[in-house]
């Protein structure tokens, strides 16, 4: 492109005011340096260095700094650092590099913003906005911002702009909205940018700007990036800043870990049992009931390339031992850990955050804005108050705040909320008297750091600043833990204008803010809510307000769950899920029927997201208090909720007496609805016990009552039920005609779980049937439901299912690619009754193609798990798939043992179709080896033990 100007001289002056900034690097290039060498890489990087020199002048650019491959300039117009932009890339591309370097690719970065300048550099969010464009981008592209984009959109045809949408960067608070220049001469197309929002985290939103720290962020990579550091623990007193820090880290370590960095909360935890929980919600673990939550979540993590950054730890000790385990068996994991403590465990490596550097008591006003302290604290000041700036009028006032508050980073920003209502001097001596008048007394503690004391005092100092009003709802927040919406509070708090109130004590640093699901949830950090709790009178008054708050909003999501809201109600529960767990602590010791409401409003969610032990928990709480309580009404609910728990972990027998319990209350009390549950609850139960005709009365009783009622969800739940009866006895027709009809009750209910079921079994009984492209229109309706509600137990047997007719209809290729992706998601799940099935089916793909080795390998695994779990007809499953193995390899008297322990595990299930298959194979054996010895196999057999015939099978 010709430039009219270029006779013009270099730009000597640098641009001030409203200035348009470019970052620009070379893609990739420290893996340059380590393949080619400096012998290559020098003369590189001069012509680079020479081709954007020389843009930079022809366009009037200003150059700030290089540093390595990397230049920042600076341009008086938006529109001269765009054409300089595109004349170095097209430079770029039709240089001849050396063969051995390949095209040498460089990504540019652009914005335009009023700037502030320090020792000839920029300083504040224009430069820094630029620069994570920068980094956002790839080699050969160039990125601007949507305020550059508008400067020059006028003067370039409208083809140039790429509208590429709206992004997280890192280290800013606000998403950004990024143009790609796209010149007819340059490259079109690209990856997706590198943002927060393409790489696999859950980091949160920061609404602030992070100030300084970058040694210290420098520091903790390098720990991270050492092979044989796999824990780094970021320890210091409350308020130095280690979860800022180390959502800092987190975010530049984002390219490193493919598999995610992912933030857990611990703050509002209370148990250490809840750590393995609250990973698992973060990853989307769905947790199995027979199985521990840390082998879970450990088995998940095991072959996982991720950083998990585990904040606040040190409330938790006892969770120490987990975190290890997880290090130990998960070899490509890292763990960021933010800890008052340290966990004292192998391998920890430490790293004590050091307050922000302060300036000394002679620092002048040119050098005062290089000390972090001084920078955070004027930063917060402008955001409270705009147009605040260091002048030589409050350098000195300023410079001794950050000195009195020891560079702590909360303490500071506190203080410079103060600004809006104060001068930094009046600040200053308003802190100095309240030190005067506290001290350090707030707590005497010699295990308590100096500036925790500190920060203490600070706080005081804040809360005192206060007016009577702020300083009531201040403490009456203190009930909330993990967060509240504004309703929220004005339900709970008992204070006149709570919504200025709150916007008051957010502007005064003591409230944070950020939007989820297009509300503003609030959040108040544990330091302050520690201290707020301590100034809160008539606790259990509120206390008792917030728990009746959550039941309602418990409530209400528990009958969403039966309807077309399933997920949203999901979400919102797991949302509030820390408000829930404070508000049964607290009623469970004084408000026994309060407690039994919750516990069972909250039931299903516990069902389905898999907190089977809490729920288990709750649910034995709330059933002795209503037994003492003598409220059978909530009892007999609590006691069949109770036998659901009971039964899913395997302990059918306690759930047949609490559900047999609670069906003999509500016949008492002549409650209709509950006497339909627990007849529902009583089937399901003798169903997995095979019994198949009480299975039946139970839910032809409960139809029964159900219509009656006219209750279309409890319609549909017990034809389900009758149908899998019908299932089980081979009467297929009836079968589809019971869950054709409750499919019929799902879709006008909408009722997405239920929709799924009903095709999931309608498939399966359409397969048996014969007619398979029906059930794979039915089984992949029920996989595409699944994968909207985020079913991966669903979906891993939607894929299984589907698996199973490509089998059907020999491709097998098709067949194992499904189980393989069902055993992947089970795996991931930790769910080994999945584990199982899919390990079988896999077995019987690779018999059928001849891998007998594969196939004997499957098998044996899948037989391994069904032992341990201990279902016979799983067991008897693998047994008669090695059996029938065992004849491919002519091991007859093998193959007849098996087939004939299969047999008669079939016999003792009376599981008619499966035993028929197996008698089958047994008859064609004993004309092989002859009755004698036929004979005489089945006599060993009969006298062996089971554990034996397995151990046998599994050599």
């Amino acid at each position: 492109m010709e430039n009219a100007n270029q006779s013009e001289p270099k730009n000597s002056v640098m641009p001030t005011g409203t200035v348009t900034l470019m970052f620009t690097d070379i893609e990739g290039s420290t893996t340059l340096w380590e393949e080619l060498g400096k012998e290559v890489m020098l003369p590189v990087l001069e012509t680079h260095n020479a081709i954007l020199r020389q843009a930079k002048d022809n366009w009037f650019g200003y150059e700030i700094r290089s540093e390595g491959d990397a230049f920042f300039f600076a341009f008086q117009t938006a529109s001269d650092a765009v054409q300089c932009a595109v004349e170095a890339q097209l430079a770029l591309s039709q240089h001849a590099w050396p063969e051995a370097a390949g095209e040498i690719r460089v990504r540019i970065g652009i914005h335009t913003g009023d700037v502030s300048v320090l020792d000839r550099d920029y300083q504040g969010t224009p430069a820094n906005l630029a620069k994570r464009i920068t980094d956002a981008g790839h080699g050969g592209q160039i990125l601007i911002s949507a305020t550059t984009q508008a400067l020059v959109r006028e003067q370039f045809p409208q083809p140039w702009f790429l509208d590429l949408g709206v992004y997280r960067l890192k280290n800013l608070h606000h998403s950004e909205q990024i143009f790609q220049i796209a010149s007819p001469e340059l490259q079109r197309e690209f990856p997706p940018l590198r943002t927060l929002d393409s790489l696999p985290n859950n980091l949160p939103a920061q609404l602030t700007s992070f100030i300084g720290r970058e040694a210290e962020i420098r520091k903790i990579a390098n720990l991270l990036g050492k092979e044989q550091v796999r824990l780094v623990t970021l320890t210091g007193p409350g308020g130095i800043g280690k979860t800022r820090l180390s959502i800092q880290v987190a975010t530049d370590q984002l390219e490193h870990f493919p598999d995610g960095v992912w933030f857990i909360p611990l703050a509002s935890l209370t148990d250490p049992m809840y750590v393995a929980a609250e990973i698992a919600s973060v990853l989307a673990i769905t947790l199995q009931p027979q199985i521990d939550p840390q082998r879970q979540v450990i088995d998940y993590l095991a072959q996982k390339r991720l950083l998990l950054v585990l904040d606040n730890f040190e409330h938790l000790p006892e969770a120490a031992s987990f975190v290890n385990d997880l290090l130990l068996r998960a070899p490509s994991l890292r763990c960021l850990v933010t800890s008052r403590e340290l966990l004292q465990v192998s391998g920890e490596q430490t790293f004590v955050v050091p307050p922000l550097s302060v300036p000394p008591d002679d620092a002048d006003i040119e050098t005062l804005s290089q000390y972090d302290s001084v920078k955070l604290f004027i930063e917060r000041a402008q955001a409270a108050q705009p147009g605040f700036s260091l002048s030589l009028q409050n350098a000195t006032a300023i410079s001794a705040v950050c000195r009195r508050l020891d560079g702590i980073s909360l303490a500071i920003e506190l203080a410079a909320a103060r600004v809006r209502g104060m001068t930094a001097q009046q600040i200053l001596d308003r802190l100095s008297q309240q030190f005067q008048q506290f001290g350090f007394l707030s707590t005497r503690s010699r295990d308590v750091p100096y500036r925790h004391r500190t920060l203490r005092a600070t706080i005081d100092w804040s809360y005192q600043l206060l007016d009577a009003d702020e300083q009531l709802l201040f403490a009456q927040l203190s009930v909330f833990s993990g967060g509240f919406f504004l309703e929220a509070a004005e339900q709970v708090c008992d204070v006149p204008d709570a919504l200025e109130l709150i916007f008051s004590l957010q502007d005064k640093s003591l409230l944070t803010a950020e939007e989820i699901s297009e509300q503003i949830r609030y959040q108040m950090s544990e330091p302050l809510r520690a201290y707020a709790t301590e100034k809160l009178d008539d606790s259990a008054k509120f206390e008792k307000a917030h728990a009746e708050y959550y039941l309602g909003i418990a409530q209400s999501c528990d009958q969403k769950l039966t309807g077309g809201e399933q997920s949203a109600a999901l979400a919102e529960i797991a949302l509030e899920l820390e408000n829930f767990r404070t508000a049964m602590d607290f009623t469970q010791m004084s408000e026994g029927k309060l407690f039994g409401e919750l516990a069972t409003a909250l039931s299903e969610f516990f069902y389905i997201r898999g907190f089977l032990s809490e729920g288990i928990q709750h649910l034995r709480q709330a059933e002795h208090g209503l037994r003492t309580l003598k409220d059978n009404t909530l009892l007999l609910q609590v006691q069949y909720k109770l036998g659901r728990f009971y039964r899913v972990v395997g302990d059918n027998e306690t759930a047949r007496s609490l559900c047999t319990k609670s069906l003999q209350t509500a016949r008492e009390l002549g409650s209709k609805q509950d006497i339909a549950n627990a007849l529902n609850y009583l089937g399901i139960i003798a169903r997995y016990q095979r019994n198949y005709e009480e299975a039946k009365g139970h839910f032809t009783e409960s139809l029964q009552i159900a219509r009656e009622l006219g209750d279309k969800r409890s319609i549909a739940l017990s034809l389900g039920n009758l149908g899998l009866i019908a299932q089980s006895q081979n009467a297929y027709d009836e079968a589809k005609s019971f869950h054709a009809e409750s499919l019929q009750i799902a879709r006008k209910l909408g009722d997405k779980r239920g929709i799924a079921y009903s095709l999931n079994f309608l498939g399966n009984i359409t397969r048996h049937q014969g007619n398979y492209d029906e059930a794979k229109r039915l089984h992949a309706e029920s996989l595409q439901i699944r994968k909207e509600l985020e079913d991966k137990r669903g979906i891993a047997y939607s894929l299984s299912n589907l698996g199973n007719i490509a089998s059907h209809q020999y491709d097998n290729a098709e067949a194992k690619r499904l189980y393989a992706e069902s055993l992947e998601i089970h795996r991931e799940l930790g769910d080994r009754w999945g584990i199982a099935i899919s390990l079988n089916n896999l077995g019987k793909i690779a018999w059928y193609q001849r891998e007998l080795n594969e196939a004997k390998e499957r098998y044996t695994e899948s037989l391994r798990i069904r032992a341990e779990i201990g279902n016979k007809q799983d067991i008897a499953d693998s047994l008669h798939e090695l059996g029938k193995l065992a004849r491919s390899e002519e091991n007859l008297e093998q193959a007849a043992l098996f087939m004939l322990v299969a047999a008669h595990l079939y016999e003792q299930i009376k599981s008619a179709s499966n035993k028929s298959a197996v008698n089958a194979s047994i008859r064609r054996i004993q004309k092989e080896i002859g009755e004698r010895r036929f004979k005489q196999l089945k006599e060993q057999a009969e006298r062996m033990p089971l554990d034996r015939v397995i151990d046998l099978a599994l050599v």
